[in-house]
């Protein structure tokens, strides 16, 4: 044999060619399994994941959502919660709902681009599905990550891929029958009831997919309506809907425009999204781009000479790159989980570029863009860390043993006394009011108990109320420290109305080591009010909001 003639040598590159893909192809699926099975856990959450739970036997326990316990989330993470309480006892629910999710993602999207490709066959066709499904599953694994499990945007990004994937499924500019109506409609409004940035996500989504007014009345306003009239029905019906309207949208809104800085420069921060693409793995973002600039090419090439075409197309892309960027920076802290908010967009650029090349397949440039892209999508596997899954479970379970027993213990000592709810000072983590079967007290349950006031005077006041009607406060064995003027006065409030010393009740007071109970021993109110033109103490009113 002939080591160095030609044909030698191509062999020997496919080889090792198939060879890297295939092994590829199985850290992908490694990870991607993996992933899934340390998602299925109850121990698998990140350290919102209490809250959501607090606020899910807040709903078990008949109270309102936004009116007697507060979180800065819609309510679907919280029915969520309250479901995974009903049926376990814990989060084990939505560690199965998201195993699921991250394991039917990828089948669902190859299964859905092959019955796209069914009149391709060969090279394209191979080509194309070995691209979907290694991006498919490097999009999924990022957003679990970066999500986290028990996280609003990891559940949220499914539902707006699977809004995504319903509105390519069928010809934008047509008129949408009424299942396909109500079945994006409620995707759009399960990914916006986990959180509503995702309403952005889905607009920029749209106007890549087609900007013609007609498809953003139909696959977009339609689909919004349908969600809004679905999703309002079941709040009012619960009777969220009015403190949605009245107290949690001014109270979030106002505060996360307000403190960081204006919204509208937000969507210009591409390089926060690329930066942490690249902290991921440094092909991802080379991928994002890639698609996104082949995608263009291509659809700029197949709009043909028409210079108002081209401008258009042009233009909604940039419109949609900012788009999705805002939603990624509204919350305004550019924290990990907010970088999901793209995942949806990173979904809709994967199937356009997927479409256009099999379009102009002929063309001689696209099988080596293909190929490129292929490339870009199984590097990242190739130098991916494999999390030590087992390690994190049993740390989180460890931690939890002894606020488990401090829960227990609180929730023996509140029956025994016949006091149905209790202030807690301190949102360390994990947070004890994840675990207990009787709600907190607390106006906000994700602010330490003097931070209230960053939601306005409103919400501060009612705090204060709150604080004027506790009978029971669970400290920290390291007591409360104050971390504001109001704090500290609340802290001598504390030393005055409440004391160490157990009623008969509550005797023999169970061994709380990490917590201190203290019991209401004077009547006296919490005399503080934030007027709204600062932060001065004053005597309070005592009006709801």
């Amino acid at each position: 044999m002939n080591f160095h003639s030609s044909r030698f040598r191509k062999r020997l590159l496919w080889i090792l060619s198939g060879a890297a893909l295939a092994y590829s192809a199985t850290q992908a699926i490694i990870q991607w399994l993996a992933r899934a099975w340390y998602v299925a856990h109850a121990h698998a959450y990140v350290n919102d994941g209490p809250y959501y739970w607090a606020m899910g036997r807040g709903i078990l326990n008949g109270l309102t959502l936004y009116r007697d316990l507060f979180d800065n989330k819609p309510p679907g993470i919280d029915v969520l919660a309250a479901l995974s309480l009903t049926f376990f006892g814990n989060g084990l629910l939505g560690g199965l709902l998201g195993s699921f999710l991250i394991l039917a993602t990828p089948v669902v999207v190859v299964l859905w681009m092959s019955r796209r490709l069914i009149k391709t066959s060969g090279v394209l066709r191979a080509m194309i599905l070995a691209l979907t499904g290694f991006a498919t599953i490097l999009f999924t694994l990022y957003q679990a990550e970066r999500g986290g499990a028990w996280q609003t945007e990891f559940f949220g990004a499914f539902f707006g891929t699977l809004f995504v994937m319903l509105v390519l499924d069928h010809p934008p500019r047509r008129t949408l029958g009424w299942r396909r109506m109500i079945a994006s409609g409620l995707a759009l409004g399960i990914a916006c009831g986990f959180k509503e940035p995702f309403l952005l996500t889905a607009l920029a989504c749209v106007l890549l997919i087609d900007p013609h007014p007609r498809c953003l009345l139909r696959a977009f306003l339609a689909p919004t309506v349908v969600a809004t009239l679905i999703g309002g029905t079941v709040m009012m019906f619960f009777g969220w809907l009015q403190p949605y309207l009245a107290f949690y949208l001014p109270a979030v809104m106002g505060f996360r425009i307000q403190a960081f800085g204006p919204l509208w420069a937000r969507g210009f921060a591409q390089w926060r999204v690329l930066r942490n693409l690249f902290s991921f793995s440094w092909a991802l973002p080379i991928l994002i781009l890639f698609l996104f600039a082949v995608w263009l090419v291509l659809s700029l090439r197949e709009s043909g000479r028409s210079l108002r075409t081209l401008g258009v197309r042009i233009v909604t892309a940039i419109v949609a790159l900012y788009l999705a960027t805002t939603a990624v920076g509204m919350g305004g802290d550019f924290q990990s989980h907010h970088f999901v908010f793209a995942v949806p967009f990173f979904f809709t650029l994967l199937i356009l570029f997927c479409d256009a090349a099999t379009k102009q397949w002929h063309w001689r440039f696209v099988p080596w863009l293909a190929a490129i892209a292929l490339v870009l999508s199984a590097i990242p596997f190739l130098t991916l860390m494999h999390p030590q899954y087992s390690n994190a479970l049993a740390g989180t379970a460890r931690e939890e043993i002894p606020v488990r027993a401090a829960a227990d213990a609180l929730d023996a000592v509140m029956d025994r006394c016949s006091i149905d709810r209790y202030l807690y000072v301190e949102g360390n983590h994990p947070p004890l009011y994840g675990y207990t079967r009787h709600s907190p007290l607390n106006a906000a349950i994700f602010w330490q108990i003097d931070n209230a006031i960053q939601y306005g005077d409103r919400f501060a006041n009612l705090s204060f109320q709150r604080i004027s009607q506790g009978s029971i406060l669970v400290e920290p064995a390291s007591g409360f420290v104050p971390t504001s003027t109001i704090g500290e006065e609340m802290a001598t409030y504390f030393g005055k109305t409440f004391s160490a010393d157990p009623p008969p009740c509550a005797q023999p007071l169970p061994q709380t080591p990490d917590y201190t109970l203290f019991f209401r021993v004077s009547p006296e109110r919490l005399k503080l009010r934030v007027t709204p033109k600062g932060q001065r103490p004053k005597e309070l009113v005592g009006s709801q909001p």
